[in-house]
């Protein structure tokens, strides 16, 4: 009994210490490759999730298990998620967190609520398909949402989606940047043109570019945060990012801290961005993307955001999606007469965890769990290969 209660109060004071406290921010990034979650404390044991990824080992979402093993209780401390866009990498788990944070209010994106949309959603749920696709999840949600008789709030540029004060002092704003409205009327074309002809697709073709993505600005007292989500640049001054940095005014507060959007590609970035809306060199963080023929980010698009900053860090190292044929490989040759392609086993997921004091207003405490690496280092491995 005396070994179980010690066992107890060793557990006790183990999430003690790994609480923030109700002082502190924190932002913890997951990514294993294939998927993308957010958890941010904003102060006073209030919390937010920003998508959702599995933690590759439970097969449960990253943010339930992480919130669970600090100590949160998650029905009740987190007040708002959002779902930045329907792609199955942004909300695989979604509709189980939607179901257990009962106090938490949803976003879900402009382009959600129009029927195009829907119907599209609707005529793919009537296919035995939809497994292979992020719709299956996204009809959960609109399930939760109809059985429970609630209502999402809807992003769109320029939208305050959360507000609150915290520790009595700071104020707490959460902003959408996007989606603009003539991002919502292209993303509506895109998804009236993948209404099938035949029932012989796997998925919902994806929108490219992504019109669709909520960006983020996250305002705690005196800090700014970018959430980048998947938002692509057009060269469009209505849509993506460029109408982002237009329409950004300069008394607003330059962001410390930025999730670099889709991945890092070069498809994400506007050279706009970082000079007017983020401070000098500041903390960079992101997600890289394994699935497919080239891995993200590439070789290039970490060059390019080192050029930016020397405080970025990665969930884990991008690697090849498919191993490529080796036609005297006759183990390989069999596997692939039977199947579409090889991957490589992903990786352990990451996590990167950044944390900072409102209260003594020292700098962001940055720790990096599992397969988490900075940045530099992928480029210095690299270059001595």
């Amino acid at each position: 009994m005396e070994k179980d209660s010690l066992k107890n109060l060793t557990k006790a004071n183990n999430l003690a210490i790994n609480h923030p406290l109700n002082s502190e921010i924190e932002l913890s990034l997951f990514g294993p490759g294939y998927g993308e979650c957010i958890v941010i404390h904003l102060g006073s044991g209030k919390w937010i999730i920003v998508d959702s990824c599995l933690n590759e080992e439970s097969r449960e979402p990253a943010a339930l298990d992480y919130l669970k093993s600090i100590g949160i209780n998650y029905k009740n401390d987190v007040q708002l998620i959002v779902a930045t866009h329907w792609h199955d990498d942004h909300i695989r788990g979604l509709g189980k967190i939607i179901n257990e944070c009962t106090n938490a209010k949803l976003t879900l994106s402009m382009t959600q609520r129009k029927e195009e949309f829907l119907q599209l959603v609707g005529l793919y749920e009537q296919t035995k398909l939809i497994k292979k696709s992020g719709v299956n999840e996204f009809q959960s949600i609109l399930r939760y949402l109809e059985t429970n008789s609630k209502q999402p709030v809807w992003a769109i540029e320029g939208r305050t989606i959360f507000s609150d004060t915290i520790e009595d002092n700071y104020a707490v704003k959460i902003e959408a940047k996007s989606p603009s409205d003539k991002s919502i009327t292209n993303a509506i074309n895109l998804f009236a043109k993948a209404f099938p002809q035949k029932y012989d697709s796997q998925k919902i073709p994806s929108a490219n570019p992504n019109h669709s993505s909520i960006v983020l600005s996250i305002n705690i007292g005196n800090e700014s945060i970018l959430l980048g989500a998947d938002l692509e640049e057009t060269n469009d001054s209505a849509t993506g990012w460029s109408i982002i940095v237009q329409s950004n005014s300069v008394s607003n507060k330059k962001a410390g801290v930025f999730k670099v959007p889709h991945h890092g590609s070069s498809n994400g970035d506007n050279p706009a961005v970082w000079k007017q809306m983020i401070v000098p060199a500041p903390l960079a963080i992101l997600t890289p993307f394994v699935r497919g023929k080239k891995a993200l980010p590439t070789q290039s698009d970490v060059t390019r955001i080192l050029s930016h900053t020397n405080q970025a860090y990665i969930t884990r190292r991008p690697a090849p999606g498919k191993i490529p044929y080796r036609k005297k490989d006759g183990v390989q040759k069999t596997i692939l007469e039977t199947t579409r392609y090889i991957r490589r086993v992903p990786l352990n997921s990451g996590q990167i965890r950044l944390r900072k004091n409102l209260a003594t207003n020292d700098t962001w405490k940055i720790k990096l769990f599992g397969s988490a690496i900075q940045l530099e280092r992928m480029e210095t491995e690299n270059e001595n290969k």
